[in-house]
């Protein structure tokens, strides 16, 4: 039986956040502005996908990976912190992101 799935247009919006997030990321490397954080943003946003992939292998079926994530996280489980954690501080690097090039220049 085949797993559920989000639609193609979430999977569309997902990857291009994450392609832009690694190419703002290594930008910022380049231009030397937030070096650190921007490799390890960089290199967290290559890791992410894999890490979704290999948590959304274990779920039932009937199960999207939104579902599955939510009833992870709600049992504490620490493959779903973990991927809930990291795609929180790729929306949280977007924010430093933003706020170095808007305030603090």
């Amino acid at each position: 039986m085949m797993f559920e799935t989000l639609p193609n247009w979430v999977w569309l919006f997902y990857y291009l956040f994450i392609i832009a997030t690694l190419a703002a990321a290594l930008y910022n490397a380049m231009r030397k502005r937030k070096r650190a954080l921007s490799v390890f943003t960089a290199i967290v946003t290559l890791i992410t996908p894999f890490l979704s992939f290999l948590f959304a292998l274990g779920r039932r079926d009937g199960l999207n990976e939104w579902e599955y994530i939510g009833i992870g996280f709600q049992e504490g489980s620490i493959w779903a912190l973990t991927v809930t954690a990291v795609h929180l501080m790729i929306v949280a690097w977007w924010f430093f992101f933003f706020v170095k090039d808007l305030i603090l220049d």
